[in-house]
């Protein structure tokens, strides 16, 4: 064999080796290829569906939007008849001012009742669809409605009176009405003279109080301990918080006036700054207020939980303390 031909068949040899391992890799290159293909096709399927159904809720927007004439304001004629009738004709009205109404439809009735003679048919009114318009307020606004609600609540409430058929606490008892600070308390540790009863509403508001305090009025208490206003401020000022709460005692009074209420200071929050430092405020506002206050200043970032919200054992041993300290002064 001469140089040229072991030449020519070494050559053929590494082509039939590169076409040996190129090949799976081509085939496997065009089938993920074919796969991305019918992957994208589906896309664009679902991208139209998508395109078909918003179009459809845009007409649907702009139907609602379109005034509808109610029948009431169609200047109906009036025809006399020449032949005085004994009875009015009750279905031809109806069918008249259905015919002159957009929003009527016509449907068989199976029975005879309230049905055209000559036609039998009844009419029965559609429903209107309804659609909620929301419109986004700034914050300025949302404190001015909620302020609004609050003083039409105390308006409303004006007029409601615990049930006297009650049958009420005995005499001396204290009442502690707390969100779920107060959790961990145990009432019958906190006096030995007095009749103390803890009522915790978890993540209650000073809005919500006034529902839940509501009932336990019901029982006259001698005294009452209020822990609310951290559940706020997260979402309001301290001025706006030390308003509903002097609406809150002033509240309770219509219904017991010689009732004595303490204020119980909000315990800092190492969760939010923001909500720590309204609550730090808020504690200053009370402080200076008519109000009486139970200080609750002894509890520091270290007497927390681990969320930063509620008390650990330690705090809570100090809240029980300042607790007990106030009920020995009533």
């Amino acid at each position: 064999m001469d140089n040229s031909s072991f030449l020519e068949s070494v050559i053929d040899h590494q082509n039939n080796h590169v076409k040996d391992w190129r090949t799976p890799l081509l085939n496997n290159l065009f089938t993920t290829v074919d796969d991305l293909r019918n992957e994208l096709k589906e896309k664009n399927n679902q991208i139209n569906k998508l395109l078909i159904f918003q179009e459809l809720l845009l007409t649907k927007i702009n139907y609602n939007k379109i005034p509808h004439t109610p029948v009431s304001s169609i200047n109906t004629p009036t025809f006399s008849s020449p032949i005085k009738s004994s009875q009015p004709n009750t279905s031809s009205s109806i069918l008249s001012s259905a015919i002159l109404s957009p929003d009527t439809s016509f449907v068989y009735s199976e029975d005879g009742s309230d049905k055209n003679k000559n036609d039998n048919v009844t009419v029965r009114k559609k429903k209107k669809p309804t659609t909620e318009i929301v419109e986004e307020k700034s914050e300025v606004q949302l404190n001015e409605v909620r302020s609004l609600k609050h003083n039409e609540y105390l308006t409303l409430n004006k007029c409601k009176k615990p049930n006297s058929t009650s049958f009420p606490w005995p005499k001396n008892t204290v009442l502690i009405a707390s969100d779920s600070i107060f959790n961990n308390i145990e009432e019958h540790r906190l006096s030995n003279k007095l009749n103390v009863k803890v009522r915790c509403f978890s993540g209650a508001t000073v809005d919500d109080m006034f529902d839940y305090i509501l009932p336990l009025l019901r029982k006259k208490p001698d005294h009452i301990i209020l822990h609310v206003g951290t559940n706020n401020a997260t979402s309001s000022t301290p001025e706006e918080i030390m308003v509903k709460i002097e609406n809150l005692v002033m509240y309770i009074k219509q219904f017991l006036p010689a009732v004595n209420i303490t204020i119980s200071s909000p315990t800092i929050r190492a969760d939010n700054g923001k909500a720590n430092l309204t609550v730090i405020n808020l504690t200053s506002l009370i402080r200076n207020s008519s109000l009486d206050m139970l200080d609750n200043s002894n509890i520091h970032c270290e007497h927390l939980g681990k969320k930063g919200l509620h008390l650990n054992g330690q705090g809570t041993g100090r809240l029980a303390i300042n607790t007990i300290n106030l009920i020995r002064k009533l």
